[in-house]
């Protein structure tokens, strides 16, 4: 029958009972206890031996003899003469004799004998500062507290830095939760005859935070308060058979000693607070030179490694760069398999970001050059020549700069000649624009491609009709989605390229907008088929819509009908939003009188950046982006470097200055209260509407104040006996506003929503 073993059956085998030692030994022997070995009482066979393991020949072969083990330098220690030892330990710091006195029980028993007290005091002269040993601790005591590690005194719980030198110990957040007590009232509930005036005799921490982050002003361990009520009960219990005045004599003696002590305390800790916190703060940048000498001595490797010493730099908090450890050629060995990839991998984001800062440079380089070039143009040709991004997709301009170099004065030359090349082909793509957006106008009349008119160099071309390209009817459009301007009027469609900047205009003919655009011709008197969009700005004439009804502004003590006056953009913006469906309407316009258009809020623009110089290029300069409508001047700022620059006192929007027509125009300003003066007093006639009606001056037409008691229309048109202010007014729609007009300039997106502020001559 074979022998089974552990791994066969899962049992162990049944003791051997055939011992050769004496019975003394086996009794002796654990193992060969009964108690260790439960068998069961239903199991019939007994178990088979566990096969017995043959011993190697070469153990038997082997020489009995001393261990081969090297033993440390420090083995023979323990067998010195004391008086070596003491000598020994005489040089030691307090931290390395606590270190020794956890060795064995030997050298623990060595150390806290009164005979070592003296290596004690000896060793504090080694710390510099040190506070001195108080007379409620020995030697150790003060040894372990200052040096003997950051464990809690109570559950062992590490680490805890923090001493609490009033009350001898160290104690983590939990214990001092649980034995800390703040709460006077409490204690003295808890303490059967404890009053609160024996607190001033136990020793207290101040401004300790430990429960629920709170910070309390004194706090005391509960085995302190109940060592004071354990000597008080004793002090009583002894004169318990004296006289009252004895124990209240001996108590009074006991607390002025004590407070004595407690005070003393108190004092002491401070300077031992004091020195912590300097000890630690050299401790702390004891640490940060270790780790600064680590860092530069793997930073050096690196470099030698030909690493750069910002990607070095990257991994500083590295779990195995920050370590307070000196570096050596071992520890070399085991952390640089762990840095290199960490090294490398910012080395690449490094080199990425390089090439992307490269290849900025040199799309800057091309925008640069681009400005400079479009300073030699015609300034009225700016806006409409390629922007910068779109030259740089030309193959020439991305083959001269495909190659990852950097941004070189060699390069930009290249750049230079380059763009002095594309001239033909920048034309052609203005070309092409002008000739998309000709085939969209009904009856456009484009000039022959030989003709003077058709060469857009010449600044007359930019002033004058182009085709039809130029005049007030031709109205554009964007997709509402596609697009943030809805609304394009004349030699703005060229400009614009609706934030795709495809080569190629993609605006479609408004037939509505060409509409309103001529009832304004109407009204003015003027050609469609003659008058731009630029003689309208130079106009700068305000128009009330007749079809919207009459609105109402109220004062404190009266209210006051009032109608909106508005410039043409502004104008033909406001009917496309509010009349595109509605049929004809004769009369829909109401033109202001130049007394009236006086009497506006004048703002100047002065806050609408956009314009240039038609006499030079100095809204172009030391500008990295001419194509930004924020590089440009304002309005107020071109008037006076025309004024101070050119000696023009009036200039003349288009001759002078021009804006750039890729933006909208905006305006800012803000809504002016005007007085409104009262109706004229009527006599009794026919009827006060043909009084009111004979009132009316034949220029007024500025149908803004209405101070008639019967309803207005939008068919009989507006009595103006009042001033016009800015279209913000537009409240009045909603309920009081206070105004009794306004005067609509363009919105900042020509939607039809009215800013505030007024449109000035020369728009």
């Amino acid at each position: 029958m074979p022998i089974a073993t552990r791994s066969k059956t899962g049992n162990f085998p049944t003791p051997s009972l055939a011992v050769s030692a004496d019975e003394d030994d086996v009794a002796e022997d654990p193992s060969a206890s009964g108690d260790d070995f439960k068998m069961s009482s239903e199991e019939p066979e007994t178990r088979p031996v566990k096969r017995a393991k043959l011993s190697s020949p070469r153990k038997e072969d082997k020489r009995p003899g001393p261990s081969r083990r090297r033993k440390g330098r420090l083995s023979e220690l323990p067998s010195m003469p004391l008086d070596i030892l003491f000598e020994i330990f005489g040089h030691l710091s307090p931290s390395d004799l606590v270190a020794l006195s956890r060795v064995n029980k030997a050298f623990r028993q060595v150390l806290i004998s009164r005979q070592s007290a003296y290596l004690w005091r000896e060793s504090y002269s080694q710390v510099p500062d040190v506070p001195t040993c108080p007379d409620d601790m020995n030697e150790l005591s003060w040894a372990l507290l200052l040096f003997g590690g950051n464990y809690c005194y109570t559950c062992g719980t590490k680490p805890v830095p923090k001493i609490l030198f009033e009350l001898r110990r160290r104690a983590c957040k939990s214990c001092m939760e649980a034995h800390l007590r703040a709460d006077t009232h409490a204690i003295t509930s808890e303490i059967p005859n404890f009053s609160a005036d024996l607190l001033e005799l136990v020793p207290y921490a101040e401004n300790i935070n430990f429960k629920r982050r709170q910070y309390y002003w004194r706090c005391w361990w509960d085995a302190d308060i109940w060592k004071l009520k354990t000597e008080i009960d004793a002090i009583r219990e002894m004169h318990s058979h004296d006289s009252a005045d004895i124990c209240a004599q001996a108590l009074a003696k006991f607390k002025a000693e004590r407070k004595v002590v407690v005070d003393a305390r108190k004092v002491h800790a401070r300077r031992c607070a004091q020195w912590e916190n300097e000890r630690l703060s050299d401790r702390s940048n004891e640490l940060s030179d270790i780790r600064k000498s680590r860092f530069d001595d793997i930073q050096s490797r690196f470099l030698e490694l030909g690493f750069h010493a910002s990607d070095v730099i990257a991994i500083r908090r590295h779990k195995e760069v920050s370590v307070a450890r000196p570096m050596s050629d071992r520890v070399w060995t085991r952390i640089f398999p762990i840095l290199k990839p960490e090294v490398e991998k910012h080395k690449a984001t490094r080199l990425a970001r390089e090439i992307q800062l490269r290849k900025r440079d040199r799309d800057e380089l091309v925008r640069e050059r681009y400005r400079l070039y479009s300073t030699t143009q015609p300034p009225l040709l700016v806006p409409y020549l390629p922007p910068a991004s779109v030259v740089a997709q030309y193959e020439a301009i991305k083959a001269a700069i495909h190659d990852d170099t950097e941004a070189s004065e060699e390069l930009g030359e290249t750049l230079t000649f380059i763009i002095l090349s594309l001239v033909p082909q920048i034309r052609s793509s203005i070309q092409k624009r002008i000739d998309v957006l000709l085939a969209l106008i009904p009856g456009s009349n484009p000039p022959t491609p030989d003709s003077e008119d058709a060469d857009f160099f010449r600044k007359d071309y930019w002033t004058g009709v182009a085709g039809g390209l130029g005049l007030v009817t031709s109205v554009f459009s964007c997709p509402p989605i596609a697009c943030y301007r809805r609304l394009h009027f004349g030699f703005e469609a060229l400009a614009h390229r609706c934030n795709t900047m495809q080569e190629l205009p993609a605006v479609v003919f408004n037939e509505a907008g060409s509409a309103f655009a001529r009832e304004l011709l109407e009204e003015l008197k003027m050609d469609p088929t003659s008058t731009t969009a630029l003689d309208l700005d130079r106009l700068d004439a305000r128009f009330i819509c007749m079809e919207c009804p009459v609105t109402i502004s109220y004062t404190l003590d009266s209210q006051t009908k009032c109608r909106q006056a508005r410039t043409w953009r502004a104008s033909l913006t406001h009917a496309l939003d509010n009349h595109a469906n509605s049929a004809v309407y004769p009369g829909r316009w109401k033109l202001l009188s130049s007394e009236e258009v006086k009497t506006l809020p004048d703002n100047n623009h002065y806050f609408d950046r956009g314009w240039g110089c038609c006499h030079c290029v100095l809204h172009l300069e030391h500008r990295r982006d001419p194509y930004s409508a924020s590089s440009w001047f304002t309005r107020g700022a071109i008037r006076e470097h025309l004024r101070t620059d050119h000696r023009i006192e009036e200039p003349l929007e288009g001759d002078d200055f021009f804006y750039d027509t890729r933006n909208p125009r905006q305006v800012s300003a803000t809504p002016i209260p005007v007085e409104v003066p009262s109706p004229p007093s009527v006599d009794p006639g026919p009827s006060s509407a043909q009084t009111v009606a004979e009132s009316i001056p034949e220029e007024g037409a500025t149908g803004v104040s209405v101070a008639s008691s019967e309803p207005s229309n939008a068919a009989s048109g507006v009595q103006a006996q009042g001033l016009v202010m800015d279209e913000t007014a537009a409240v009045d729609e909603a309920g009081p506003a206070g105004f009794c007009a306004s005067a609509v300039g363009e919105g900042a997106s020509e939607e039809g929503v009215s800013t505030a502020g007024t449109d000035t001559a020369g728009m």
